[in-house]
């Protein structure tokens, strides 16, 4: 039956806007926020000219509008600038706003005076100078910006080895020049805010071998016709991820723009996953306007693992005895070959093996998912795919039960060629390339829900128990929006894989 959670979400689709959706992320305090959405970068400071300032007042002596001064061409300022502007004039010329004109006694004959430069000039603003010149922040930020190296030092790091450096006689490019200004540290944070800079955790990329670049190639290149309309949409993007409980991503931040534009970069990912922490294994599934329930898995009791291995061994001894009638040809002291059930110690330490795979989330979660995409493929004369990536957890041969008993079209490693000549038919799966979590939708899903949860108020989870109660609420929180967006985006990843050989060192 399909699952009553998918029909739910997929009815509630209509009543949820991109915006709405979007808005269910809560506040970020500044100390946590890892991505800002948009480059968030203060207005320069726009001193009005002394023509500018001349026409004011000149028009504010005839009595025109204040409307009509703001909007010409000439001035072009918001009207609470103009406004301030005329009330600083008056005053300096001894009376109000309001008498400000040329009617007043006081003003007449005093109109080339009120244009003067003396009149007209900038005063000097109150408070300390700009601590850096245009130059020196040039330096700053080529100097933050540089290689990967310089981004994960700190910019006030990177300061201090300019300043080291300028009175030296090292080869450092700021060898025997001009120190910049002196300046504390929360003075350089400012100024690389101020431009748009900040400090984020890297993003994690694989590291790519040939024959990983050819396999991603040829996978992009047999799929890049596919539309998102004709196949995508009916694609059931399965994964579990690891989240860390702790120190977020515990690896050193990076200096970079804020937004998109320098996120995927070279010099602001990583190839290495450094997580540390206790680890909280979580299952799901993604298709377009459609999710399947989350699943938190707990650590397996030993009593439950010695019930399972009881049962496994009881389990072959019966295929075994089984098998022994079904092959009477077979060799002589040859055994019978059949499916044995045998469990994965360290996959079973670590949280999840192939059996809980089965029993808490392709069983429950994705196998009925399947079947509601599918019913609605076939009304398009399409069928639905279940795409599992290439961990050994997924590709067991006794899941294939299952799989037979839905129909499932799979795209994941390829079959067993032995085992499909002893079925004797055609298992039907498509190939997915390895280290691949670009391609994959629900791998950006992850991203989400990470930043999602460190955004949390007041504070990250810090006990186990809130880090699962964080990821159902995360995992509910993900709006379907950005769900499609994601596989959407399919499409277009392809291509850029297909420009680069099968390289995933593309911004983006």
């Amino acid at each position: 039956m399909p699952s009553e959670t998918c029909t739910q979400k997929r009815k509630a689709l209509a009543d949820i806007t991109e915006a709405e959706a979007l808005n269910k992320r809560p506040r970020a305090s500044r100390k946590t926020q890892i991505n800002t959405p948009e480059i968030k970068r203060k207005t320069e400071r726009r001193e009005m000219t002394t023509a500018q300032r001349a026409i004011i007042i000149n028009e504010a002596l005839h009595e025109v509008p204040l409307k009509d001064i703001c909007n010409n061409p000439l001035v072009n300022r918001p009207k609470s600038t103009v406004s301030t502007f005329i009330h600083r004039a008056a005053a300096q010329a001894g009376t109000t706003p309001s008498q400000f004109n040329l009617r007043n006694p006081d003003l007449q004959g005093k109109h080339s005076e009120l244009l003067s430069d003396e009149f007209l000039e900038s005063k000097p603003r109150s408070g300390a100078p700009y601590k850096f010149t245009d130059d020196d922040v040039a330096v700053l930020i080529n100097e933050c910006t540089k290689d990967g190296v310089q981004r994960r030092k700190h910019p006030f790091e990177v300061y201090q080895e300019i300043q080291n450096a300028a009175n030296s006689e090292s080869e450092h490019p700021s060898a025997n020049k001009p120190p910049l200004p002196p300046a504390s540290r929360s003075t350089v944070d400012r100024t690389m805010d101020f431009n748009g800079y900040d400090r984020f955790f890297p993003r994690y990329k694989p590291a790519l071998d040939d024959d990983h670049k050819k396999r991603r190639l040829a996978f992009a290149i047999e799929h890049r016709k596919k539309t998102v309309k004709g196949f995508w949409r009916f694609v059931l993007f399965t994964d579990e991820m690891a989240f860390t409980q702790g120190k977020p991503y515990h690896r050193k931040k990076v200096t970079r723009q804020r937004g998109k534009r320098e996120e995927w970069i070279p010099e602001c990912t990583t190839s290495r996953n450094g997580e540390r922490g206790t680890t909280i294994p979580f299952a799901g599934g993604i298709a377009i306007n459609m999710k399947t329930k989350g699943h938190v898995f707990r650590p397996e009791p030993k009593e439950e693992t010695k019930r399972v291995q009881a049962w496994m061994e009881e389990e072959n001894r019966r295929r075994h005895e089984e098998a022994d009638k079904q092959q009477p040809n077979r060799r002589k002291n040859s055994a019978p070959k059949y499916v044995k059930l045998e469990r994965n110690h360290a996959n079973i330490k670590r949280g999840v093996d192939w059996y809980r795979y089965e029993k808490e989330a392709l069983i429950p979660l994705y196998l009925p998912a399947y079947k509601e995409l599918d019913d609605e493929a076939k009304k398009h004369g399409k069928r639905a795919v279940l795409m599992e990536d290439g961990a050994e957890t997924h590709h067991v041969r006794h899941h294939d039960e299952y799989h037979d008993e839905y129909n499932v079209v799979r795209m994941g490693k390829y079959a067993d060629v032995n085992y499909i000549k002893e079925k004797r038919r055609k298992r039907y799966r498509f190939d997915w390339p390895p280290y691949s979590p670009d391609i994959n939708p629900i791998e950006h899903v992850w991203e989400w829900m990470k930043d999602w949860i460190d955004k949390m108020e007041p504070h990250r989870p810090k006990t186990v128990e809130e880090a699962r109660n964080a990821l159902y609420a995360a995992w509910d929180a993900v709006p379907f929006a950005i769900i499609n967006k994601f596989i959407e985006n399919i499409p277009h990843i392809l291509e850029k894989i297909i420009e680069h050989e099968g390289g995933n060192d593309y911004h983006g």
